[in-house]
């Protein structure tokens, strides 16, 4: 029988092999065109360890201290789609940021790269007695290597900062964090890709590493928020490798080991530790052909986590922080959201392959705590957040209140090319929403005008309901945070200290042991002083906001991300690999 290659039928399996061919040999093209663009050059490896220049004079209690080996960290991972990156950590695409110009707030985005033991600094003003613990916060802290600089903020190495109280005196030590990232980066010279997959990969090549199980190295510049658990003290980044480290010594002792078979690539920044239990929850988002939230519990004293629930996702959410009540927790899924095979395939770095989707809803779900159930799913109309602030039952209703935005054009301000005399840092509404557990109404409203954001509440009452909140406000238009507010939820009435040339970190309010009141206690912040160049520590009557002390640091601590205090009775007394 002879064959009609003529006929509509084998003509149009030409046409379609033809425009395939067509296509396949466009993208090599641009791949092969990526390949030629002529690298940025390497440069001098660097040393992160006290520099003589840094160092304050005339300081005879200093002892800079020295960097030591460190055991190396022990990984387990296995990853089917994607590298595992931090969410707000993605280089943009343009090839060099812009040298930070402004003489003013722009001080906190520059580099300590000393570390420092100070025994007794100076104190205007006293602390109070009852003050005995660690004041501890982490951020990011060397912004260049040699000539090459970072192009997001928090691709700065991690350092953390601890301010220590025992008898009205207080000490200090600070020390980088020993990370995969910063000794790879060191070893090439500059900060790391942090692409999901290999930009010049062919598009067959990427499409198979996308469905791979082929481990990976792990992301884990740790810089975003501090947690203990149990024994274990914990820097955490939005991946689930968390750093381990001494919580006297400061000194790191490896990745989190997990002893359980979830294989997450991102994860929530702000894990909620149940006071009453010492249960610690999360939602690990794993990114796949068939997508999924986990959301897991650990109880105190181990690494097992226990999935509590899996719920798929075609399109997952973008998701920095969730709320738990006593009875629930609660998840917030905003219009943020990605698809997984643009992470593997598109080559963009990590948040640049979200897409914000306003004609969509904003879902939220709440999960029983104690066996997993989705209780009920609710919609309301489109808004991103960064931060949740607190959640309670009351009745037939769940109250959760957040800082939302109007959409997700905040994420861009994270980039140091952004930073300039006009920087428009995230200040959010203070909104709460009601949430029916016996229909599926949600209704929203709003707490306060005041733009607000880094939102903290007294330890007490986490889960409970409450009256203050403490969060971080600029007085200008654009600008990072310079005042700290005290907010009373029940009326809107507000009360802020601020200083001239001042700009605030995360204010953490820690309650007066013997306290009767709810703000019955102090608030601790970091404080950066461009006019003099150093930072301190402030502490802050709760009730009447005045200040009562002022801790002086001989130098500059660049601005942080998250902070939390830590009696001392909460310290362990050893660590203890569990």
């Amino acid at each position: 029988m002879q064959r009609n290659f003529f006929s509509p039928r084998y003509l149009l399996i030409i046409f379609f092999a033809a425009v395939t061919l067509i296509a396949v040999l466009i993208y090599e093209q641009k791949s092969q065109q990526e390949q030629n663009i002529m690298p940025e050059p390497i440069v001098n490896q660097e040393t992160i360890s006290a520099t003589p220049e840094e160092k304050p004079e005339q300081l005879p209690l200093q002892e800079p201290i020295t960097k030591e080996s460190v055991e190396p960290a022990t990984v387990k991972t296995k990853e089917p789609v994607a590298q595992t990156t931090p969410a707000l950590l993605a280089a943009p695409t343009n090839d060099k940021p812009e040298h930070l110009s402004c003489n003013d707030y722009c001080k906190g985005f520059t580099s300590l790269t000393a570390e420092f033991k100070l025994k007794k600094l100076e104190v205007e003003g006293i602390i109070p007695s009852w003050l005995h613990g660690s004041f501890v916060s982490v951020g990011p802290a060397k912004f260049e290597i040699g000539e090459h600089k970072v192009k997001h903020w928090l691709e700065g190495f991690a350092m953390i900062h601890r301010f220590s109280f025992k008898d009205g005196h207080v000490s200090y030590l600070n020390r980088f964090l020993d990370t995969t990232f910063a000794a790879t980066s060191m070893e090439k010279g500059k900060f790391t890709s942090n692409s999901i997959s290999d930009p010049n990969a062919s598009y067959f090549t990427r499409l198979a590493q996308a469905m791979s199980n082929k481990e990976r190295p792990p992301y884990d510049n740790a810089n975003v928020n501090i947690i203990q658990h149990g024994n274990c003290c914990m820097a955490l980044t939005e991946t689930p490798h968390a750093i381990v480290y001494d919580a006297r010594t400061l000194k790191t002792k490896g990745l989190c080991v997990y002893k359980d078979d979830i294989e997450p690539h991102v994860s929530t920044a702000h894990p909620l530790i149940d006071k009453e239990t010492g249960d610690l929850y999360n939602i690990a988002t794993t990114f796949a052909k068939k997508s999924s939230y986990t959301v897991y519990k650990m109880s105190p004293g181990s690494m097992n986590r226990v999935p509590l629930t899996t719920i798929p996702v075609s399109y997952p959410s973008y998701m920095h922080s969730f709320a738990m009540s006593k009875r629930y927790l609660i998840i917030t899924e905003i219009p943020f959201v990605v698809s997984a095979y643009d992470l593997a395939l598109s080559g963009k770095p990590y948040i640049e392959n979200f897409k914000w989707k306003p004609r969509q809803k904003t879902k939220i779900t709440v999960i029983n705590k104690s066996n997993g159930a989705i209780f009920r799913t609710y919609e309301l109309p489109p808004f991103f957040t960064f931060h949740h602030i607190n959640a309670y039952d009351t009745g037939s209703q769940v109250v959760l209140d957040l800082i939302t935005l109007p959409d997700s054009a905040h994420m861009k301000s994270f980039f140091l090319n952004e930073h300039n005399n006009n920087i428009n840092f995230p200040q959010g509404t203070v909104n709460r929403i009601t949430l029916d557990l016996n229909s599926s109404n949600a209704h929203m409203s709003t707490l306060s005008p005041l733009p607000l954001e880094m939102p903290r509440i007294s330890p007490r009452v986490v889960g409970k309901q409450y009256r203050y909140l403490y969060g971080l406000n600029s007085s200008h238009a654009n600008g990072y945070y310079d005042r700290i507010i005290k907010l009373d939820v029940t009326n809107e009435k507000y009360i802020s200290w601020h200083q001239d040339y001042c700009y605030v970190g995360e204010a953490v309010f820690v309650p007066k042991p013997d306290g009767v009141t709810e703000d019955d206690g102090v608030v601790l912040s970091i404080v950066l002083n461009t006019k003099t160049n150093n930072s301190s520590l402030i502490i802050l009557d709760g009730i009447t906001f005045k200040m009562i002390a002022s801790v002086q640091l001989p130098h500059h601590i660049p601005f942080t991300t998250h902070s939390a205090y830590f009696a001392k009775k909460e310290l362990p007394v050893v660590f203890k690999r569990v």
